[in-house]
């Protein structure tokens, strides 16, 4: 059963806001980028993944809102495996940091909604 998880950028943007839909927005950030890291660190267990298993992400919005959020998922990415790789305290890893924290910046500005990670 192949399921389908939506990321809207025009509804997330409505004057409809509630704290829950809000919610789902930061756990479907986290699921996709969960995702991405699980097939940078385990290429042969994703691989071996039952197709039943498999979610569908449909990302909508803007060529711009899109742009950037591809821009801030693999500056998290980058991050995140950076950090596993060096440290916390490596010089390297305060470099990805400060261009993660630009591309937040940059998606913030572009589509005037809150990068639910922190």
């Amino acid at each position: 059963m192949i399921n389908t998880m939506r990321i809207d950028f025009f509804k997330l943007k409505s004057n409809y806001l509630t704290e829950s839909f809000v919610a789902q927005w930061a756990a479907d950030v986290q699921y996709v980028l969960r995702h991405i890291l699980s097939k940078s660190m385990y290429p042969k267990l994703t691989e071996e993944k039952d197709v039943e298993e498999e979610t569908k992400v449909v990302i909508k919005g803007t060529t711009e809102d899109l742009q950037a959020f591809a821009d801030v998922m693999d500056k998290e990415k980058t991050y995140a495996l950076e950090y596993l790789d060096s440290g916390l305290g490596s010089e390297k890893l305060s470099d990805v940091k400060l261009e993660l924290e630009q591309s937040i910046h940059n998606f913030e500005k572009e589509t005037g909604l809150k990068w639910p990670l922190r």
